[in-house]
């Protein structure tokens, strides 16, 4: 394994050790996919990102490859935040000129993403958006501890902006009485994670 240069960064935060930890692992383009997941496993971070050049230098300015500890993820949006604001203040984008500010193109596994990076962070527009078809909801309710009379007559939907989750609509109050069940909700949910919500109609708020 060579020896490269990262950073970590707090993202969504002003101040250190605050916000979301992030590594960036710079110069790793020699790097297989699975030495890749060893650093990131190594790190043990939420999220350890790895910009590369771009596929297509007329329709990206860099490629991030975006690793949890455990696997691969097409898009994510602190570590898009976090990776764009470190390549321009390293001077590594070198459209921005000497502000280092102004729009750039990420590439990822989501698409080209739009990020614009200002002089106190960075801004993004994630991929377009996903809908999948209606699901049932007895399995997800069963995985987090819920019954049938908990659901709302809402049908279950797996969304996304490049990294899909599966949402599910509770009744009033079933939020608090969620007690997933770690080994039913992989078999129970195929995207990333499931997030059970009711809707205040009052206040036009969700409780997740």
């Amino acid at each position: 394994m060579p020896t490269l240069a990262y950073r970590v960064l707090d993202v969504f935060t002003d101040r250190a050790y605050a916000g979301n930890p992030l590594a960036v692992v710079l110069d790793a383009d020699d790097l297989s996919t699975p030495q890749l997941q060893a650093v990131a496993r190594e790190f043990n971070l939420s999220e350890t990102t790895f910009p590369l050049p771009p596929t297509d230098p007329a329709t990206a300015d860099y490629r991030v490859r975006i690793f949890t500890p455990a696997q691969e993820l097409p898009f994510a949006g602190h570590p898009s935040i976090g990776t764009a604001w470190l390549l321009a203040r390293l001077g590594r984008l070198s459209q921005l000129g000497r502000t280092g500010t102004g729009p750039v193109r990420q590439e990822c596994g989501a698409g080209i993403l739009p990020v614009e990076v200002t002089a106190d962070g960075a801004t993004l527009t994630g991929g377009g958006p996903t809908a999948g078809p209606e699901l049932d909801p007895e399995p997800l309710l069963a995985a987090i501890g819920l019954e049938g009379a908990d659901g709302t007559g809402g049908r279950p939907r797996t969304c996304g902006t490049g990294l899909e989750w599966t949402f599910l609509p509770v009744a009033a109050g079933a939020v608090q009485r969620v007690a997933p069940d770690w080994a039913a909700l992989p078999r129970a949910v195929s995207s990333m994670g499931l997030a059970a919500f009711s809707w205040d109609a009052d206040r036009r708020a969700a409780h997740l």
